[in-house]
């Protein structure tokens, strides 16, 4: 996979198979990780998803 960004409902998605540092200004209250990926939950209810897409889904 190629390293693209692109927008999707007014968001932006990276997405890069080198592994980057992400800077989140969000105050995080709650994560939940496994082998494979991660999430993350903001205090205003936002998720962040990362992980290594195996299969193309996190």
């Amino acid at each position: 996979m190629a390293d693209d960004t692109r927008e999707e409902s007014n968001e932006f998605i990276y997405e890069t198979n080198i592994p980057m540092k992400i800077n989140m200004n969000e105050n995080i209250i709650q994560v939940e990780a496994n082998r494979n990926s991660a999430v993350a939950l903001d205090e205003d209810g936002n998720v962040f998803t990362w992980g290594d897409g195996y299969y193309y889904v996190i």
